[in-house]
């Protein structure tokens, strides 16, 4: 199955995302805003500067233009000058500044005005032109500067970026704290689900919602756990019962004269016990305490082949790998026996495989079980074989059995029927060595 990507993750991800996307467009907007507005100061300060030269004469001009040098040209024309190159596309604002500038300075042509700023391509000089009419005549200004003073400057764009670092680990920092405490729900419910004993949850830590769900989830493990206990407990007393009738009614059977009755009420009777020993340890089975060691499966497995060849079955096994798994050793060789004892009931034989990754197929060619019937069978007390004779339909709960471990150990049964075999399969985690030490 394939795991998604945790909560952490992603908040931190959109958030994240959210808040680069805010700052990007607040860079731009400012970085816009600072470059207008730095681009009408020098204009205004180009028109004042034109407006103070206006009774400048044409012999001056040489002299001054030769002063200044080539960041501030003055010209006179009998018409306006043509822009070199095409105007910037912030000009008619910087245009209404400067006539605006102009009229509260008293130029009364102030309407008459031209102005525009170029750009030389491949360039980092921007020029910025004025022309204000006076008399027949124009006094055309051009004033040069570098177009990078109208943009963000080094300073800034660090500003910036460390703001957003800094904003950014502030949301990784405050996401880890919110969905930490999921990560460990998620892990108390997984062992609470298995069967395994852990820590009650911290119920004084984190905001009022995290301390209220602890609480709440500690109560219900303690009322799952009685309810577990109660069962348990009472399945226990009445197979005490049951075991002593069964006790007294094999003594009377003795009794029958009837040999073929006789034989009959001890076999009823057997099957009673044998019936009352596999609901006893199902019911154990959900609470099992056995300690969980280190477990090499493949020698487990080649154990289980031996003790039912030994007894005269079909039961072979083959491996060449030796996976390593932590958990209970009992609990799981009672699993795996469950599935032989299937798979040579209803199949004459068993061939069992084991590989490396801890995928442990049992194989026979019995008529096995359609995937309907295969998870019906996974109930307790269902039996796919309507017979209720042990030999053929047995209790009903050795598959749940198999299941209730499996599913213990953090592993999966499935079936799976190809050409005339069928088989179940187990898969269960392995570990590395190191990690089991």
């Amino acid at each position: 199955m394939m795991r998604g990507r945790s909560l952490f993750a992603s908040l931190a991800l959109w958030i994240g995302v959210g808040f680069l996307a805010l700052q990007i467009s607040s860079f731009i907007f400012w970085g816009h805003e600072r470059m207008l507005a730095r681009a009408q100061t020098f204009a205004e300060t180009a028109a004042d500067r034109t407006l103070a030269l206006v009774d400048i004469t044409a012999g001056d001009i040489a002299t001054l233009n030769r002063i200044i040098g080539s960041e501030f040209h003055i010209a006179w024309a009998d018409a306006p000058v043509a822009i070199p190159t095409e105007p910037w596309g912030h000009n008619s604002e910087v245009h209404a500044l400067v006539v605006e500038r102009l009229r509260a300075q008293g130029f009364e042509r102030a309407d008459e005005v031209q102005v525009a700023f170029t750009a030389e391509r491949r360039s980092r000089d921007a020029t910025f032109h004025i022309q204000l009419p006076v008399g027949e005549r124009w006094l055309h200004t051009s004033a040069h500067t570098d177009v990078t003073r109208f943009g963000q400057d080094l300073a800034s764009g660090v500003f910036m970026l460390l703001t957003l670092i800094i904003v950014v680990l502030a949301v990784l920092i405050a996401t880890r704290r919110v969905t930490r405490y999921f990560a460990t729900l998620a892990d108390a419910a997984d062992r609470l689900g298995a069967g395994e004993p852990y820590d009650a949850l911290p119920e004084h830590r984190g905001p009022s919602e995290v301390r209220r769900a602890s609480a709440a989830f500690n109560a219900m493990q303690r009322r799952v756990t009685d309810l577990l206990t109660e069962r348990t407990q009472m399945l226990g007393a009445v197979s005490h019962d049951l075991r002593t009738i069964a006790t007294r009614l094999r003594l009377r059977a003795e009794h029958i004269a009837d040999t073929t009755q006789q034989q009959r009420a001890e076999q009823d009777i057997e099957d009673m016990t044998a019936i009352l020993d596999e609901t006893l340890t199902y019911a154990r089975d959900e609470s099992s305490d056995e300690a969980a060691v280190p477990i090499d499966l493949a020698a487990l497995l080649h154990t289980l082949s031996d003790d039912y060849a030994d007894l005269g079955h079909d039961v072979t096994f083959e491996s060449s790998a030796r996976p390593v798994l932590r958990g209970q050793p009992v609990a799981l060789k009672r699993a795996l026996g469950n599935l032989i004892d299937n798979a040579v009931r209803y199949g004459g034989s068993a061939h069992i495989t084991c590989t490396a990754d801890g995928t442990v197929r049992i194989t026979d060619s019995g008529p096995g079980m359609s995937p309907e019937e295969a998870q019906r069978a996974l109930e307790p007390f269902v039996r796919i074989d309507a017979s209720r004779n042990r030999q053929s339909g047995g209790t009903g709960l050795g598959l749940t059995i198999a299941s209730n471990v499996i599913r213990r150990h953090k592993g999966t049964l499935t079936f799976e029927r190809v050409r005339d075999a069928f088989s179940a399969v187990v898969g269960l985690p392995v570990e590395p060595l190191a990690d089991l030490r």
